[in-house]
């Protein structure tokens, strides 16, 4: 969850919204693909969901969470085991070797991103056998006034990420959209002008529901997954890239 809306948080009964659980469970569909996992690098984590979720599921892997709204007493609480916070990536030990770097959904909070790869690529962790997990809201015209009140500076289609990235010199692996039941709901709610949820803050469901719906995500996700192997890219939700950077 992105920093901004956990401040939203008000009720004693806070639920994960099914989009974040069924992007969890993405994410580790993805990572069990990679052959080591010794380090993963989680840079933009925000409320450290994925990342506390990461070092359960992962525990002989060293994780490190990297978010310039951490602040000093988050990171001196938080900080334990195999996972370590930091408030800039200039901080990161240069003697770990990254496995997997993650930027989930943070590409669109940034004017300029290419800047963004630039620093990663210039880091002395990266080789070229480190793999980026990117995951972005997908398709300008849904920008909406979620993304303004998230603070996006815009949404991306597959081949506009694939460009971005091939650009700062990453070679593209496999690239595509999930969520593909949530566009066509979301094209709706645009079509009929409809007030859109205001993010995954206020989730109210029951966790049966929340079930439910997950289970849904989950599915959709893997049907996309595998017609995008066969060449056929239903559109989604969010978008998505797996690649590694170039040999400089």
């Amino acid at each position: 969850m992105d920093l901004i809306e956990q401040k939203k948080i008000t009720s004693a009964q806070f639920r994960r919204h099914p989009w974040e659980i069924a992007r969890l469970h993405i994410l580790l569909f993805l990572l069990r693909k990679q052959s080591s996992k010794e380090f993963i690098l989680d840079i933009g984590s925000g409320d450290a969901f994925i990342a506390i979720e990461l070092s359960k599921k992962f525990p002989d892997s060293k994780l490190v969470a990297v978010d310039i709204n951490y602040d000093e007493q988050f990171i001196k609480d938080s900080t334990k085991n195999n996972i370590a916070f930091l408030k800039h990536l200039n901080n990161l030990p240069a003697n770990l070797p990254v496995d997997s770097l993650l930027l989930m959904d943070v590409a669109e909070h940034i004017e300029r991103p290419e800047e963004l790869l630039e620093d990663i690529k210039a880091l002395k962790n990266i080789s070229s056998s480190s793999q980026l997990i990117i995951t972005v809201p997908a398709f300008q015209f849904l920008f909406n006034e979620h993304d303004i009140f998230l603070k996006h500076f815009r949404r991306y289609n597959r081949k506009q990420l694939n460009l971005l990235l091939h650009k700062e010199g990453f070679e593209i692996k496999f690239s595509g959209y999930f969520f593909f039941t949530l566009f066509v709901g979301r094209c709706f709610q645009k079509l009929l002008r409809l007030k859109q949820e205001q993010g995954v803050h206020n989730w109210d469901g029951s966790k049966l529901i929340t079930s439910i719906i997950t289970t849904i995500l989950l599915i959709d996700f893997k049907i996309c997954w595998y017609l995008s192997r066969i060449g056929i890219n239903l559109p989604g939700l969010s978008c998505y890239c797996i690649c590694h950077p170039l040999p400089s």
